[in-house]
C-alpha cells in the first residue's frame, strides 16, 4: 500500500491520525507500506515518539496496486488517479455534510471512503458520498496513559481548566475565554473554595497572545460592569503559542483540572480524546464527533447548541455551500465551568483505554483496507 498524507509535524490533526492509523496497523503485522508524503517536505522521524520506530522501520517495496490516500474531502475530491491502482480515501469531516461537489468527486475516484466516527459518516452520505464508507475512530498508543505524567508542583486552591488546539472559527476558543471571564469575574479571586485559572495553548504565531488577552479583556470589562484601561490583562487567563513536543504536551495535562472544547465542529477531537485517556473530565460542545466518546456517567459534561451556518472558513472550499455547524450556547458553557468547579470530578478511563488503543482500532482499520 501506497501511503499518501502529511506527516511532516505530529502537531497537525491529521498527522496525528495518520500517525496512530499507521502504527496501530503496523501493531497487527501488516509491514506492506510506502510513504509518499505530500507537498510538505520529507517526513521527520526522529521528532516523533518511540512508537512510531516501527514505522521509519518498515522495509517498503509496498504493494504499488493500492493507494490511501489522507486529505480534506475538497482536495480528495480533485486528486488525480491512474489505471491499474485501487484508491482509498481516508478524511475527516466536522460541519453537517460536505458539499456534493466534494462528495460526487470522492465517489468517482476512490473504492471506499475511511472515517473517525458516525458523524463524519452521516456527513458524508449527506453530501453524496456514495461509495462504502468505514468507521475507524482516531487511537493512542497506550504509552500515551502508561508512561507516568511529569511531576508539576500544583497548589490544591487552584483549579486549571485548559484548552490545546488552533485559534480557529472552528475550534471557537475564544468562546473558552468569554465563558471563563463570564463564570469567574474576579481574577484570583475563591469560587467554591478553588480559585479558578485557564490556560489555552494555541497552535500558531506569537501574535495570538495578543489576541488571547484582548477577548479576556473585552470580556472582563462586561462581567465586571466597567471600563477596563487598554493594556489591563487578566492574571487568570494565560496564553501560548507555537508548537510543542511530545513532553510539554504531557505537562500542560499534568497540570490540567479539566479539558475545555467550545467547538462549532469536530469530526473527532484527537486532543480532546487524548485528555480523556488521561483521566481528565471534559467540558465540551454537545454536537460531532467527541459525543460518540464522552459522557456524563465518565464524569464529562456536554453543553447544549444550536445548529447555525457555518461562518469564517470563506478560504476554505470543503465549508462552502450552505454547510452547517453548532454554535454552544454561552449560558450553557459559564454553567458548565461553574459546575465543573464546584463538583470536581476525574474523568473515568477503563472503557476509554479498551477502545481507542491501537489493539483495538488496528485489526479495524486493516479490515477497512482489505476489505473488497
Amino acid at each position: 500500500m501506497i501511503f499518501i498524507g502529511n506527516l511532516t509535524t505530529r502537531a497537525s490533526g491529521y498527522a496525528q491520525a495518520a500517525l496512530n492509523h499507521l502504527g496501530s496497523l503496523v501493531a497487527t503485522g501488516y509491514r506492506d507500506i510506502v510513504f509518499a508524503p505530500l507537498q510538505h517536505g520529507p517526513i521527520p522521524w526522529q521528532t516523533f515518539p518511540a512508537e512510531f520506530d516501527a514505522l521509519r522501520a518498515l522495509p517498503g517495496g509496498a504493494d504499488r496496486g493500492l493507494a490511501l490516500l489522507h486529505d480534506t474531502i475538497d482536495q480528495l475530491a480533485c486528486v488525480p488517479t491512474q489505471p491499474g491502482t485501487r484508491y482509498l480515501a481516508m478524511t475527516a469531516l466536522d460541519a453537517d455534510r460536505c458539499p456534493a461537489w466534494c462528495g460526487r468527486g470522492v465517489s468517482l475516484r476512490f473504492e471506499r471512503l475511511i472515517v473517525p466516527s458516525e458523524h463524519s459518516a452521516a456527513a458524508a452520505r449527506r453530501g453524496r458520498v456514495e461509495i462504502p464508507i468505514h468507521v475507524v475512530p482516531h487511537c493512542a498508543h497506550p504509552r500515551w496513559w502508561e508512561q507516568p505524567l511529569p511531576p508539576v508542583e500544583k497548589s490544591p486552591a487552584q483549579f486549571l481548566f485548559y484548552y490545546i488546539g488552533s485559534w480557529t472559527p472552528r475550534k471557537n476558543p475564544e468562546a473558552i475565554v468569554r465563558a471563563f471571564c463570564a463564570a469567574f469575574p474576579e481574577p484570583g479571586a475563591s469560587y467554591a473554595g478553588l480559585i479558578p485559572r485557564l490556560y489555552l495553548k494555541v497552535t500558531g504565531p506569537a501574535s495570538q497572545i495578543e489576541v488571547v488577552r484582548e477577548v479576556a479583556r473585552e470580556a472582563s470589562a462586561v462581567a465586571l460592569q466597567r471600563e477596563l484601561p487598554e493594556g489591563w490583562t487578566r492574571p487568570d487567563v494565560i496564553a501560548a503559542a507555537g508548537h510543542l513536543a511530545e513532553d510539554d504536551l504531557r505537562r500542560i495535562h499534568a497540570f490540567g483540572d479539566c479539558y475545555v472544547s467550545a467547538h462549532r465542529g469536530e469530526a473527532f477531537g484527537q486532543a480532546i480524546l487524548e485528555a480523556a485517556l488521561l483521566g481528565r473530565p471534559v467540558i465540551a460542545t454537545d454536537w460531532s464527533g467527541p459525543v460518540e466518546y464522552l459522557n456524563a456517567a465518565r464524569g464529562d459534561l456536554l453543553v447544549g447548541c444550536d445548529l447555525v451556518p457555518v461562518r469564517g472558513m470563506e478560504s476554505y472550499v470543503q465549508y462552502g455551500g450552505g454547510l452547517q455547524w453548532a454554535e454552544p450556547r454561552q449560558e450553557a458553557l459559564v454553567a458548565a465551568l461553574q459546575t465543573m468547579l464546584r463538583e470536581p470530578r476525574s474523568g473515568a478511563v477503563a472503557e476509554l483505554r479498551s477502545r481507542y488503543c491501537w489493539e483495538a482500532q488496528g485489526p479495524a482499520f486493516r479490515a477497512a483496507l482489505e476489505a473488497r
